[in-house]
């Protein structure tokens, strides 16, 4: 209208960039603050421009703790927020929406744009997304025709964008990306993968040798082999330096180099050196050398020990990879929101399909054997299976065919599952009170399945009015790039869901009594070989001197000894015996009286007393009667004298009756 005149385009000009810069006072700065206002008649007033944002409950990812506290004084979880019945005011407030992930985002976002938010719930779906969606298979995508039937503005939840959602309405920028993954149960059910008592089943080859997995052959052969080969080069140089802990009777013998095997074997079980020594340089370096290749085996073998014998054991799979669904004709739990994204890339047949409307439904239907398998998200995997922290609703009614989150009929409850219940005595464990808390762990028996061709991916946005759309993906993608999207999820749910299943979270499998079966045979019998053997010894010994004595009755005279304290009888045994009896305790006499200390005062040997002249109560110098006894004088007496009477017994009590045998 201002045709050529300069002036008057300079103006069209200024206004024209005026206007982009504000169209429904819009800023160019989209993310900005305060900046949403009500227009009229294309100018932005002071008014907070109005919002409808439909909240998805999920715990950890969108929570509203006042309607929480609210239902829960009413004796009802926080599920009652989508029942028209039973919700309660709390639930319809938008900023009470404040926790979780994703809500706390929103909500940061919807203060910052200044707007009028109000609050929707699943209790308020309207009969215009039934027409337009009615497979309400998935209140995610219900929500989705909610905003295309123009009764809400945004979705707030964990929120997969797919092409066929895309195709209906405009997403938010994706602030985060989720992983699929393949799940299944254990081949036998959840029962197979509970702990079974000991029986005699256990002794078998597989338990036997369970203590050797921690190395495979080879590893074993190479340390057998070093040892020995340690062993020897000890031997070798401190033997040859005479280290008597080489030698057997001061030599280098097989025997001795056995010996030395024998100690190194030994150094390896008790995890150093304690057997072998060194008293020579070359002899310390090659015990150094053989004391480092101990510590280094015995501390791998240790820490493997722990992985295979502590550890929780792997039940088999019921299914090991997506194609084995289908190649067996089984089923496969998907959430219909995803399920056609997924079938069209894996080529997966409608009949090999179970169609589920929550995350939590799906994994009861897989639990209960619905079907083989199922597709969860990483955040799911970790609140539902792994961290156990997730409550949800199955409808549990035996004529529901579905068994979803809501019943098919209204007026049946769906049952509440709650599976980060703990015990009210603090002190005893899940598995002790089961009548409080059924659905504890439930699912920690559910398996995760690497399929190496089996890879897909999701990004997380939120569904939203394009009206809105350019606002608060700014503000998604500050939060994005300032890292508080990755702490939000770290704080809600990362860091509240440990890992309760399996032994990487702290909670490690004891050791059974059939992981020792082998070591324990081994050992015991290892010591029972030393003991059979020690046995065998002692038998022989006997044996060997039965047979000794038995000879030597035959043919030695000496055999004829009698015990210390009998009398020799000379009528019963022959000359040859009775001299040999006879000059035997000569020879015992002889051996105490070198025994007595010098300037003895006499003794007594048998039933004769030897005084302290020695005589024995005999004339010493044989006399008119050599016989007949004297009393024993008194006084100290000589060695010299002592000896003459052990003399004189001699010839009265061994020469004089063996001269009187008669010699056959």
């Amino acid at each position: 209208k201002m045709g050529t005149n300069p002036t008057g385009m300079v103006i069209s000009l200024l206004l024209l960039a005026l206007t982009v810069a504000q169209v429904d006072g819009a800023p160019t700065n989209y993310a900005c603050m305060d900046c949403m206002k009500e227009v009229e008649n294309g100018i932005a007033t002071t008014t907070p421009k109005q919002m409808k944002a439909m909240f998805i409950y999920v715990d950890r990812t969108c929570m509203n703790p006042k309607a929480a506290a609210a239902l829960s004084l009413l004796g009802r979880s926080m599920s009652s927020c989508d029942d028209p019945i039973e919700a309660v005011p709390e639930c319809f407030v938008a900023a009470n929406w404040d926790q979780g992930w994703t809500c706390e985002i929103t909500s940061k976002i919807f203060k910052n744009l200044g707007l009028d938010v109000q609050a929707w719930t699943r209790a308020n779906f309207t009969a215009d997304s039934k027409e337009l969606y009615p497979a309400l298979t998935s209140s995610y995508t219900r929500c989705v025709y909610e905003i295309v039937a123009g009764n809400v503005d945004i979705c707030v939840s964990d929120f997969w964008e797919t092409t066929q959602r895309r195709k209906l309405v405009a997403y938010t920028t994706a602030f985060d990306q989720d992983t699929v993954r393949l799940v299944t149960m254990p081949k036998g059910g959840a029962a197979a993968a509970e702990p079974q008592p000991f029986s005699l089943k256990d002794i078998n080859a597989n338990n036997m040798v369970s203590w050797m997995k921690p190395f495979d052959g080879g590893v074993w052969l190479c340390t057998i082999a070093y040892i020995v080969f340690g062993a020897i080069l000890c031997w070798a140089i401190e033997g040859s330096a005479g280290n008597t802990d080489y030698l057997i009777d001061d030599k280098m013998s097989k025997m001795s180099l056995l010996q030395s095997v024998w100690g190194g074997t030994l150094d390896l079980w008790l995890g150093g050196p304690s057997i072998l020594t060194a008293v020579t340089w070359p002899g310390r370096f090659c015990l150094l050398g053989y004391t480092l290749f101990i510590f280094i085996t015995v501390s791998m073998y240790t820490a493997n020990l722990v992985n295979f014998m502590v550890s929780a054991e792997v039940t088999p799979k019921l299914v090991n990879s997506l194609q084995e669904v289908m190649d067996t004709n089984q089923k496969l739990c998907i959430l219909d929101a995803a399920s056609a994204a997924i079938m069209g890339a894996f080529s997966i047949k409608e009949e090999n399909v179970v169609r589920m409307d929550e995350q939590g439904s799906m994994t009861e239907m897989m639990f209960n054997g619905g079907c083989a398998a199922a597709l969860l998200g990483k955040d799911d995997y970790r609140v539902y299976i792994s961290g156990s922290k997730a409550i949800f609703t199955v409808c549990t009614d035996e004529g529901d065919e579905k068994h979803w989150a809501t019943c098919a009929d209204p007026e049946v409850k769906p049952e509440v599952f709650n599976l980060e219940c703990t015990c009210s005595d603090l002190f005893k464990d899940i598995s002790e009170c089961r009548d409080e808390c059924p659905y504890a762990k439930r699912y920690c028996s559910v398996q995760r399945v690497t399929d190496p061709n089996f890879a897909f991916e999701f990004t997380w946005a939120l569904p939203i009015n394009s009206y809105f759309n350019q606002h608060v993906s700014a503000w998604l993608s500050n939060f994005k790039t300032t890292g508080q999207v990755v702490e939000l999820r770290n704080q809600y749910m990362i860091k509240p869901t440990p890992d309760v299943c399996s032994s990487s979270a702290g909670e490690v499998s004891p050791l059974k009594l059939k992981d020792m079966i082998g070591v324990t045979i081994i050992g015991t019998g290892i010591m029972f070989l030393g003991a059979f053997i020690a046995v065998a010894n002692k038998i022989s010994s006997l044996l060997c001197k039965r047979g000794a004595a038995a000879s030597s009755d035959e043919r030695d005279p000496m055999s004829a000894i009698p015990e210390e304290g009998a009398k020799i009888d000379p009528s019963s045994m022959s000359t040859e015996q009775y001299l040999a009896a006879t000059t035997a305790k000569a020879k015992v006499l002889e051996a105490m009286i070198a025994a007595l200390p010098s300037g003895s005062s006499g003794g007594s040997f048998g039933d004769r007393n030897i005084g302290a002249s020695g005589d024995a109560g005999f004339e010493k110098d044989g006399g008119a009667d050599a016989s007949k006894p004297k009393p024993e004088p008194n006084g100290d007496k000589t060695d010299d004298d002592f000896l003459s009477g052990v003399s004189s017994w001699w010839q009265s009590a061994v020469v004089l009756p063996v001269s009187n045998i008669k010699v056959a």
